[in-house]
């Protein structure tokens, strides 16, 4: 896969993010909080797949809820509870994260009711990006949502009706990641025919690399 061959660049890229506590680190999002409160019910039968959890801020806010919510990510930084918690909070959050490969999601099929990717599947390249939903897919149970939050491509100037977006960026000194822009075309195509689109709409965000201001997109899909 294409993500072998950034895939210690790209751990070295967000554990220098998560470090420095850079914008979108900690924040929960109001449209992430109008999916949960509109789509989901808040019980305990619910468990949620966060792919690519960061340091697990909207695993916390489910939590809050009584939603059981599950974190994978690549980066021990994000998900090692020593770097983000403090002591008393450790066995609370034990069992809350899961490193992954970031291409092969360890559970069994069908083991979420729900799932949601947060500024992460915008942050590899096309490939792997549509290598991923799949994976997404098959840990899902029947009729689950997806919720994703997208970095729009808006600001790129390009043939709206490319699907090669994907850029290589210098994160750091010798350090060049994949990054993926989407328009709503591409999604379509990046979740077709797994999932059916709900909702997609684009609402004003933050670059992480560029560390600059773009619109990003808020999609809600069902398993289909």
């Amino acid at each position: 896969m294409p993500l072998s061959r950034y895939y210690n660049n790209y751990i070295s890229s967000w554990n220098f993010i998560r470090e420095k506590g850079l914008p979108l680190a900690n924040r929960v999002d109001q449209s992430f909080k109008n999916f949960v409160s509109s789509h989901c019910q808040e019980n305990n039968s619910n468990i949620f797949l966060d792919y690519g959890c960061g340091i697990g801020q909207h695993i916390s806010y489910l939590r809050e809820k009584s939603i059981k919510a599950i974190g994978c990510d690549i980066s021990n930084v994000g998900i090692d509870p020593i770097h983000n918690f403090d002591k008393d909070q450790r066995n609370e959050r034990d069992g809350w994260f899961q490193s992954c490969d970031g291409m092969h999601i360890p559970f069994d099929n069908n083991f979420f009711s729900h799932a949601y990717s947060i500024n992460c599947i915008d942050s590899m390249s096309w490939e792997n990006a549509n290598a991923i939903i799949p994976e997404i897919y098959r840990v899902l149970d029947s009729k689950a949502f997806f919720y994703l939050d997208l970095a729009s491509n808006c600001h790129l100037e390009k043939d709206p009706m490319s699907f090669k977006e994907s850029k290589e960026f210098e994160i750091l000194n010798n350090t060049f990641i994949q990054v993926c822009y989407f328009s709503e075309l591409k999604i379509s195509r990046l979740l077709d025919p797994l999932f059916r689109i709900i909702s997609c709409k684009i609402e004003p965000g933050h670059d992480l690399y560029t560390n600059s201001k773009i619109n990003r997109w808020h999609v809600i899909c069902q398993k289909n």
